[in-house]
């Protein structure tokens, strides 16, 4: 199986000493605050613009902030790309679909599921039975008013 080589960016407390940073990062989130995509560790992918965006929020970083990059090297069948994969995205809308009717959310209520709760039950499956849900990785999109135009098209 193939890797997906990706140019990522991680987001760190500017706290310590260059080595100190360094050594410790990247650290994976907390797991026990709510995350957006569950618990793991967070990279920005492709540009370090939205850890800049990230780090720039006081509240997370009080002390200010430093960007870490890394190559990272994930094999393509642990990977869930709902960025630049439509598979994968028409994949993950069905296993959205799946869980609601499990749990009897109704249509209108589904974009209302946290998707962390949905990888957690994904993933909580996939202990069970490998084949339900490989996915160790997963490529998401983050959009900012600021980064994000409307473009006409005729």
């Amino acid at each position: 199986m193939a890797n997906v080589h990706l140019t990522a960016y991680h987001t760190c407390h500017l706290q310590g000493s260059i080595k100190d940073i360094f050594e410790k990062s990247p650290y994976e989130s907390q797991p026990s605050k709510p995350q957006w995509l569950g618990n793991g560790f967070y990279f920005w992918t492709d540009s370090d613009f939205f850890a800049h965006k990230w780090g720039k929020l006081s509240d997370k970083y009080p002390k200010g902030y430093a960007i870490t990059q890394y190559t990272i090297q994930i094999p393509q069948n642990i990977l869930l790309d709902l960025v630049g994969n439509v598979q994968d995205q028409m994949l993950f809308r069905e296993q959205i679909l799946k869980y609601a009717k499990k749990f009897n959310v109704l249509a209108e209520d589904i974009n209302k599921i946290p998707i962390s709760k949905v990888l957690a039950h994904l993933r909580l499956l996939a202990n069970s039975d490998k084949s339900k849900f490989q996915y160790r990785a997963l490529k998401a999109v983050d959009y900012s008013r600021s980064a994000s135009r409307s473009y006409p098209f005729l």
